[in-house]
């Protein structure tokens, strides 16, 4: 009885139907970093580090830092992936003018 003085019932469903939004979306995202990973190697991701460390401007330089601590600790976050990608095609177009 006391709990409709709280919240009301629709916002209760609302936040439920949030959460369970939420465990869709964290678990979408998991699968695809483990796509991920399983499609990159190491050796391809540390040039592409050493790269950046060389020719990346102030705020990548910045940004690798995180992302190379995340990548040796197995904890890739799904916005980590998209700089990697960008940066290893940098580096490619880098390499294909040299």
């Amino acid at each position: 009885m006391g709990s409709k003085f709280f919240v009301s019932k629709s916002l209760k469903r609302e936040i439920e139907k949030d959460i369970k939004k939420r465990k869709q979306i964290e678990d979408k995202i998991n699968n695809d970093l483990d796509k991920f990973n399983k499609e990159i190697d190491d050796e391809t991701v540390f040039n592409t580090f050493k790269y950046i460390e060389e020719h990346g401007n102030q705020k990548q330089k910045e940004i690798l830092k995180d992302i190379e601590e995340r990548y040796k600790n197995l904890d890739l976050l799904i916005e980590d992936t998209l700089n990697l990608i960008d940066w290893y095609e940098k580096m490619c177009e880098y390499n294909k003018f040299k």
